[in-house]
């Protein structure tokens, strides 16, 4: 992830230039990626809040949300939904006063990138006169329903909420936070943030920890940058662990039967081994330690390897 303190303080001097300050809102439809974690830490800092929308919604739903939030900026991140919105949102609402597109090109008056360049001529010393932090009552993320039961519904989520929400995750380990993670540990970030489960877990609760955050370019993708990223942390969804867990059984009934049995016993022995570590089960005997040792350099590493290899926890939705 790029240096988010930099990037958080030049998007918080384009929020000043745009003119968005307490209690506005600012509209995001983009994809997870290092400018949305900055623009949200900038919009907090003017005490405004943020209303996340995803790439692969209708253009009618962003129609729809941006009519019904008000915002008063909207950051879209690639020139066909720049372009897509000025088609769609044909009643822009009378707060949009500015929309920008993350992609457009340098130069281009409506990218992100050229507003970036200005500011970042700007004088900083003076950024933290212009910071006007917010209470935890202060609206921080206006999220709306898929809207499968009818139109999207906003949920409103207070810095409060977020926080009780980081807080909920620390307090499962007990009161030590670094059992969970540590600034030694490394993410990969690939579920959504415009939902607040991937913005709880996959956003604030590593940053607030010190974690290092990468960024998945996607589902299709994922394979690759496991490898790439080698996290020691993940916050996933069982689709995940079922995609690997087919993959490990077709291997293994289309094997010979000597692999197959090696296969099976080291998943079991895994399997022993993981309930004793958790106080579930009791340990392995003499041979069954022998054992496992060889099949978990044979087989349980390769598992390992197609998450990264040095995988130390994992949170599910």
């Amino acid at each position: 992830m790029k240096n988010l303190s930099y990037s958080y303080f030049l998007t918080l001097f384009l929020f000043i230039i745009t003119g968005v300050g307490p209690n506005d809102k600012i509209a995001l439809i983009a994809n997870n990626r290092w400018e949305w974690a900055a623009l949200a830490c900038a919009a907090f800092a003017r005490r405004a809040s943020l209303v996340p929308m995803y790439e692969a919604q209708m253009p009618s739903d962003w129609s729809y949300i941006l009519n019904d939030a008000e915002p008063k900026a909207l950051v879209c991140a690639s020139q066909a939904i720049y372009d897509s919105i000025q088609v769609a949102v044909a009643t822009k609402p009378k707060s949009l006063q500015a929309i920008l597109c993350l992609d457009a090109a340098l130069g281009e008056p409506h990218a992100f990138a050229t507003l970036m360049e200005d500011v970042g001529t700007t004088d900083t010393t003076t950024t933290n006169t212009n910071i006007v932090p917010p209470t935890v009552d202060d609206l921080a993320s206006l999220i709306y329903t898929s809207g499968t039961t009818g139109k999207p519904k906003g949920v409103e989520l207070t810095h409060s909420n977020l926080a009780s929400n980081v807080l909920a995750v620390r307090h499962q380990v007990g009161e030590n936070p670094k059992q969970f993670f540590s600034e030694s540990d490394r993410t990969l970030s690939f579920l959504p943030w415009a939902h607040v489960f991937g913005q709880t877990i996959d956003l604030w609760t590593p940053l607030s920890h010190g974690v290092s955050c990468a960024i998945s370019r996607g589902y299709s993708h994922l394979a690759e940058d496991l490898q790439l990223v080698q996290p020691t942390a993940l916050a996933t969804v069982p689709t995940l662990f079922n995609k690997i867990h087919s993959g490990v059984l077709n291997v293994m009934e289309t094997s010979n039967p000597r692999r197959k049995w090696l296969m099976q016993r080291a998943l079991e022995l895994g399997r022993k081994h993981a309930h004793y570590k958790h106080g579930l089960g009791p340990n392995l005997g003499f041979l069954e330690r022998a054992q496992f040792s060889i099949l978990d350099s044979l087989v349980l590493d390769k598992i390992r390897g197609r998450l990264g290899g040095r995988l130390r926890c994992t949170l599910r939705h």
